[in-house]
């Protein structure tokens, strides 16, 4: 039979166990405890990531030899949030791109990467 002594005991030392952990940190780990509710949270930033990048890369996939459309590049800014002091150089780059099979690709890192 398990008294009264034995109950408080492991639950002081479950308790004790628990404080550990929450003190813990394992250097680029981070504390153990919160690994469940920052793999939802990092799912959640690479979801959106992803849309982003899909839309940037079907707007340019239809109109990347129409950047110099004002129009268009004025619904390309809106898809793609460039910061303005960025958008010159994200331009530059794209136009210095050589015509190949990845040209669509390279332009979306371009401009993915200045996001």
């Amino acid at each position: 039979m398990i008294g009264a002594t034995d109950l408080t005991f492991n639950t002081m030392r479950a308790l004790a166990l628990i404080c550990l952990l929450a003190a813990c940190d394992t250097g680029h780990l981070g504390n153990p405890l919160t690994l469940p509710v920052r793999a939802v949270g990092n799912g959640i930033e690479n979801a959106g990531y992803q849309a982003q990048r899909d839309r940037v890369k079907a707007f340019l996939s239809d109109h990347i030899d129409d950047l110099d459309d004002p129009a268009t590049l004025a619904r390309f800014w809106r898809v793609a949030p460039v910061p303005p002091s960025n958008r010159a150089k994200v331009l530059r780059e794209i136009a210095e791109l050589p015509a190949s099979p990845d040209r669509i690709e390279q332009a979306t890192v371009i401009t993915m990467v200045h996001l």
